[in-house]
């Protein structure tokens, strides 16, 4: 029963932190376009962070405070990147944070790169949900298929009692 309590637990940590993650993703166009709107005014990085921070709800604003909060502790920008990719690894974060590394150390369009991350990632986003959408589809159908099988079973006994045992036994 410990070990069953204790795989259950350990489960539901894991499904929660994998919601978690997916809330995060889903909001990485809007933080995009916070960052470049941010950026575009003529922010500095630190400080369209601490913006985004505040603009944001869920996962991805309590993140990107601890970002900010960590960098006027003393952190470098680079190591509160490092921080949040390794709390929240994401293949979409990982093209973000990347994006911002590079603008910060040797400058250029970041206003147009990230309007063009946040583009992709809109396009992303939506095909995830396509392609979950179409995979319950599938999903549920093999459910529907096989309740009707043992109900066609159950069904065939019916009208014909022994008939089961009768395609069994031989």
């Amino acid at each position: 029963a410990a070990a069953g309590v204790g795989f259950l637990f350990f489960s539901y940590l894991r499904r929660a932190e994998a919601k978690r993650r997916e809330e995060f993703t889903n909001q990485l166009p809007d933080l995009a376009r916070v960052l470049g709107n941010a950026t575009s005014a003529g922010l500095a990085l630190p400080t369209a962070v601490a913006i985004a921070a505040d603009e944001l709800d869920g996962p991805a604003g309590e993140e990107l405070g601890r970002m900010a909060e960590s960098m006027k502790l003393g952190a470098s920008f680079e190591e509160a990147i490092a921080d949040l990719r390794q709390r929240m690894p994401s293949r979409e974060l990982g093209v973000l944070l990347s994006t911002l590394l590079v603008s910060s150390r040797s400058g250029g369009s970041l206003v147009t790169a990230l309007r063009n991350i946040s583009s992709t990632l809109e396009s992303r986003k939506e095909t995830r949900r396509e392609v979950s959408t179409i995979l319950s589809e599938t999903t549920s159908t093999a459910w529907a298929l096989g309740f009707m099988s043992v109900g066609a079973l159950f069904l065939i006994n019916g009208v014909e009692p022994g008939i089961m045992r009768t395609m069994t036994g031989s």
